[in-house]
């Protein structure tokens, strides 16, 4: 544990905020994209069906946080790993933190220009955030955990918004039917894919093992924030379907977002003027995690992981170099925006499934090996 970051922080993370860093994790994608994609009501069982199969890999990355290695931090994924490789694999890594930030912040850069203000750039509110974000990352990696119950209270409410699209005289039933269809839908794969991409993101708990106080009862935590964010998506999901129906959810972008605008309240109109701007404090403390974990990729790269101090205005500007340049020259068009998105599914599907085990049975293997000797 870094000296600054504990001294800071006045302490380390409580096992107990991890269902918290799993859950708004696995939340950010849901409101943006997928309806387009989970336009069926027997989907619904899609959703049962990878929150189970999350509910696994996040048992196999509760073994791994429990490990001596993992509680070492840098050092422990040496033992496992060795010092060249982890290098090596630290520039792959930074690639994928970058694109994986990149698109999921364009991702609500582009629902605030279409929802909030179509006339000015979808880059224009960049800065803000990436200032935000910064400011919340230079307090360290515990501050910046522990902000995670600030994203989950000032966000989890928006979902209490749509409980009123489940019952009568809103909710059409029959827009729910049928459950079973007789003819699956030909893109399933890719549907079990993007929404197992949705459930990502908690592998990257998988290095800050360091941080954690105890990791005794970890599942337990971890499986919690799982199934409340199961529990979302099926709200969401059920909300939009009743509300529009499968036909008239195709025609529409962003359908979760467009539902907020039926939200009728005696004292306000307009909400998604609200609940858009709210959301952004998810996504304040998700990029403000990635700059962090940038900046301690960048030590391992370079050669300095065992200096306390460096690289944060290193990490913090290429971030938001990285993420201009992208939004500019590859996020221009619908089709590549398109394609991006679909890109990071499989980026992230295979993230969320292999690291997790790989760093596991990489720790059981040196284990054995070390008995053996």
């Amino acid at each position: 544990m870094r000296t600054e970051e504990r001294g800071a922080s006045g302490g380390l993370w409580p096992a107990s905020l991890g269902w918290l860093l799993v859950n708004r994790f696995q939340v950010a994608l849901y409101v943006l994209f997928l309806p387009d994609v989970l336009i069926h009501p027997y989907m619904i069982w899609i959703i049962l069906l990878v929150g189970v199969l999350s509910h696994f890999n996040l048992r196999i990355l509760s073994k791994w946080l429990q490990t001596e290695e993992a509680r070492l931090g840098y050092e422990g994924f040496v033992r496992v790993l060795g010092g060249r490789a982890v290098r090596l694999l630290a520039v792959p890594a930074a690639v994928v933190i970058l694109l994986e930030s990149s698109i999921l912040t364009l991702d609500y850069l582009e629902v605030s220009h279409h929802v909030l203000f179509p006339s000015v750039s979808k880059l224009t509110f960049l800065p803000l955030l990436w200032l935000a974000s910064v400011y919340l990352a230079s307090q360290g990696m515990i501050l910046t955990g522990r902000f995670v119950i600030i994203a989950f209270i000032g966000s989890l409410w928006i979902m209490t918004l749509f409980l009123q699209f489940l019952f009568p005289p809103v909710a059409d039933y029959a827009m729910l039917l049928p459950l079973v269809p007789q003819k699956w839908d030909d893109n399933i794969p890719y549907i079990l894919l993007t929404l197992w991409a949705a459930m990502a993101g908690p592998q990257y708990l998988a290095f800050t093992g360091s941080r954690f106080a105890s990791t005794s009862g970890m599942f337990r935590w971890l499986a919690l924030g799982n199934a409340l964010s199961v529990l979302e998506y099926v709200v969401f999901f059920l909300a939009v379907t009743l509300a529009f129906g499968p036909e008239y959810m195709r025609k529409l972008d962003y359908p979760v977002v467009q539902l907020v605008r039926y939200i009728e309240l005696p004292f306000f109109e307009r909400l998604e003027t609200i609940v858009v701007p709210f959301h952004m404090i998810v996504y304040i403390f998700l990029d403000a995690f990635f700059i962090l974990i940038l900046r301690d990729v960048l030590r391992i790269a370079t050669g300095n992981a065992g200096q306390a101090k460096g690289f944060f205005g290193l990490a913090a500007v290429l971030w938001l170099v990285f993420i201009y340049l992208f939004g500019k020259y590859f996020w221009a068009s619908e089709t590549r925006h398109l394609f991006w998105i679909h890109f990071n599914s499989w980026l992230t599907g295979a993230a969320y499934a292999l690291v997790p085990s790989f760093l596991a049975l990489a720790a059981l293997w040196r284990k054995r090996k070390r008995k053996r000797s």
